[in-house]
């Protein structure tokens, strides 16, 4: 075996062809790239995660308006004007969950312009939410719902009611509790449908719930 000197060595080493040099650099310009990868890829991971929570968010909003809607049908004239912001409030939160939609479809392409559009959305939406329970509490607090009181074959359920107050809860002069309207909730079938029932007043209201916890 031939010994190889430190000087034959060297120039070896200084002779590595330069298509292995491009390789090496090129080998590192694929990691770096890579890296970026991996880390846009955990970013649209999270705003995918948030996007998801606040479409949850107005999907339980838009079923809660629903029921609002059903029972606002009770209401006079007077309060045309509560249906009308209802239905403002329904028209907004549509149109964030569709905005919510397309930019979760073009998260790849997500910039800082539109995380601050999605901050943004968030806010108008905790805002609408503040609204709506407060229009929702304005306009159910002299209502309540009775379970488990069988339907007559007239289907008059003001009337309905007040047989059950006279005789269940024992309040004298039952037709003086004001009752505005009463209805079946839901469609008829097997089971018994909740009665929801609209007083005049909170007085009327307070007593019979006072009367029920007895």
């Amino acid at each position: 075996m031939q010994n190889v000197s430190p000087f034959t060595q060297h120039t070896a080493l200084q002779q590595r062809p330069v298509w292995i040099n491009e390789h090496f650099q090129r080998m590192d310009q694929m990691d770096t790239k890579l890296n970026k990868l991996e880390h846009i890829d955990s970013f649209v991971s999270s705003l995918n995660a948030k996007v998801v929570r606040l479409e949850q968010g107005v999907k339980s909003l838009d079923d809660r308006l629903d029921q609002v809607e059903m029972s606002t049908q009770l209401m006079s004239n007077a309060h045309d004007t509560q249906n009308q912001n209802f239905s403002d409030l329904k028209t907004e939160l549509d149109k964030i969950s569709k905005q919510l939609k397309s930019n979760k479809s073009n998260a790849p392409k997500v910039d800082q312009n539109i995380i601050s559009s999605i901050n943004g959305m968030k806010k108008d939406n905790d805002r609408l939410q503040n609204e709506f329970i407060e229009v929702q509490l304005k306009s159910m607090c002299t209502n309540l719902i009775f379970y488990n009181i069988l339907e007559t074959t007239d289907e008059d359920c003001p009337k309905t009611i007040n047989a059950f107050c006279h005789e269940k809860l024992k309040i004298k002069n039952s037709v003086r509790l004001h009752i505005i309207d009463a209805y079946c909730m839901g469609k008829k079938g097997e089971r018994i449908r909740p009665i929801l029932v609209k007083f005049a007043s909170f007085d009327s209201r307070d007593l019979v719930k006072k009367m029920l916890k007895i």
